[in-house]
């Protein structure tokens, strides 16, 4: 799992998502294994997620990212997680900082991956970037699939965009333009998201993958 964002903060708490979760997958594991966490390390753990709960109240950042995005720290790991397979939580997740429209930066990873996920990025990228990075976005998400794989798309809606005057690729044209001028096969929609946003799911390739 490759995960690519612009902003610094975000790789960062995303990073720090995966050390919370993997904190209470060991304390979990240590539990079930018949070795109760010490009163050190629960007053360690209850002194972190203090501080962490401070932290957040002054955090510039409005209450539903907070929400959404998960702990913007961690609990120290607890032990050392067991040697493992890179295929295997947390080994198989990285987070990168970058610039994925950019005609600067060229992305590795050509035919490679199953499933990309562009889940509320479309408005950002075109207010950054104009109707070429969202153009450059998909093609590239496009190029990046291997045969056979999944582009799932959540865009916003064009009436949450508020400097829109030059941009011509409108929401709604997306699912036209993914598969008539991508290359993505087939399309269809998967649900509403409780923010009453579009899921769609286009296929590279053959459209039925098994």
């Amino acid at each position: 799992i490759l995960g690519v964002e612009l902003d610094k903060r975000l790789v960062n708490a995303a990073q720090q998502n995966v050390r919370h979760f993997l904190s209470h997958d060991l304390v979990v594991e240590q539990r079930k294994g018949g070795r109760g966490v010490s009163k050190v390390e629960e007053e360690e753990l209850e002194e972190v997620m203090g501080e962490f709960q401070q932290a957040l109240s002054l955090l510039p950042l409005p209450l539903s990212f907070r929400v959404s995005r998960g702990p913007l720290s961690a609990p120290p790991l607890l032990l050392l997680p067991p040697p493992s397979s890179s295929s295997r939580f947390p080994n198989n997740i990285t987070f990168i900082q970058g610039d994925y429209v950019s005609e600067r930066e060229a992305w590795p990873g050509r035919g490679q991956y199953d499933v990309i996920l562009c889940l509320g990025v479309t408005k950002w990228v075109q207010l950054q970037s104009g109707d070429v990075g969202v153009i450059t976005l998909f093609k590239r998400a496009y190029q990046s699939l291997s045969p056979g794989g999944l582009f799932i798309l959540e865009p916003q809606p064009w009436s949450s965009y508020c400097r829109s005057k030059t941009l011509r690729l409108r929401p709604e044209h997306f699912t036209c333009y993914l598969t008539n001028n991508v290359g993505f096969t087939s399309y269809r929609l998967l649900t509403h998201t409780g923010n009453q946003r579009p899921v769609y799911l286009f296929h590279k390739g053959p459209a039925h993958r098994k």
